[in-house]
């Protein structure tokens, strides 16, 4: 079934935006998120580290991810330590 939606999403243009509550993803995530790039783009939200990220990206063939800032330390405030160092490991030196 996830290949007949992931079709159609191509063929209109569409991204599919994965997220998931396991932190870290599952083996079955991994599979799932696998065999939908086979048939369309994917962008993942979910279990990102700094320690996966780039693996992730590249295991899963991955179009890109979404990040977002971190728990919030007291309201309308949040912790972007995990985002930033996310961002570092994704860096090119020029």
């Amino acid at each position: 079934m996830e290949e007949d939606v992931a079709s159609i999403l191509k063929k209109e243009g569409i991204l599919f935006h994965i997220t998931s509550n396991d932190d870290p993803l599952t083996e079955n995530d991994k599979e799932v998120i696998s065999k939908l790039t086979e048939s369309c783009e994917v962008i993942l939200g979910a279990g990102l580290s700094p320690d996966n990220v780039l693996s992730l990206i590249d295991s899963l063939n991955l179009k890109g991810i979404v990040l977002e800032g971190g728990k919030e330390i007291k309201p309308g405030l949040k912790d972007f330590d995990e985002l930033a160092d996310i961002l570092e490991v994704l860096e090119i030196e020029e």
